[in-house]
């Protein structure tokens, strides 16, 4: 699961400048750092605007960091692309527009304790659901081609999810002027379920649809002899156990 190995793929016109952070090098602010390895959920992810914020980041993340140049764009996408391992081709499964910052993660509800140490659930935030936008109606041929083209130049890459910054969508659905700013693998979740309350029957059977494919998928490399190494399988278990990402634990083809 390193972020960096994995955006190296994308030809240079869609993505930030991004490469491993050295401490030695003085860097111009703003810039995004963020960890290569555990970032699920946007763990560890900031905007650094200043030397204090960056001494404050650096005393409380450790490891190797990834900086990426900023992108001060107005829309923050995440696309959905799935492609059978027994095709050439794959699709736009889906397309959400995300309304909040980087790094700021997204829960609809935090559970607390009162003084009589009873449990309560309160929102954490109006209108959660609200930050999700469905886009998917309004993909385009052009968008699925630039996206099937750089997916086709990331090895063995057959499911996975683009998290993208652009400030125009139409630009987006013509395929041009976006930015990848992570490539996410198998555990790129259909972001579709935020669109609904996460016990509502229509977000349930997204996530099971979603469970169901990489399974499917990963029988089929398994029975063409297009698996995972097994040392490769049991070094991404135990990045998520170490990085406590248990999304991750179906992540092995």
């Amino acid at each position: 699961m390193d972020k960096k190995k994995l955006l190296d793929y994308v030809p240079p016109q869609y993505k930030p400048v991004t490469e491993i952070y050295d401490p030695s090098i003085s860097y111009n602010f703003p810039f995004i750092l963020k960890p290569n390895k555990c970032t699920g959920l946007s763990k560890g992810v900031a905007i650094i605007k200043s030397q204090k914020q960056l001494h404050d980041y650096l005393q409380t993340n450790k490891g190797e960091l990834v900086i990426q140049q900023y992108i001060d764009s107005k829309y923050e996408v995440g696309i959905l692309y799935e492609k059978n391992p027994l095709s050439n081709k794959g699709n736009i499964i889906s397309i959400i527009e995300r309304k909040f910052t980087p790094g700021e993660i997204l829960v609809p509800f935090e559970i607390s304790y009162d003084d009589k140490d009873n449990i309560e659930m309160t929102k954490t935030m109006r209108n959660f659901y609200d930050r999700f936008v469905d886009l998917t109606p309004y993909k385009t041929e052009h968008l699925e081609r630039v996206i099937q083209k750089i997916s086709s130049g990331i090895p063995e890459f057959n499911v996975g999810r683009y998290d993208i910054r652009c400030n125009s969508l139409e630009e987006l659905m013509e395929g041009k002027n976006f930015y990848i700013l992570e490539v996410n693998g198998c555990v790129g979740l259909d972001l579709r379920k935020d669109l609904y309350f996460f016990i509502d029957p229509r977000s349930v059977l997204i996530q099971l649809r979603f469970v169901c494919i990489r399974f499917f998928y990963g029988l089929l490399n398994i029975f063409t002899l297009r698996g995972t190494n097994p040392l490769v399988m049991f070094q991404a278990y135990y990045n998520a156990f170490t990085c406590e990402d248990w999304e991750s634990y179906l992540s092995c083809k």
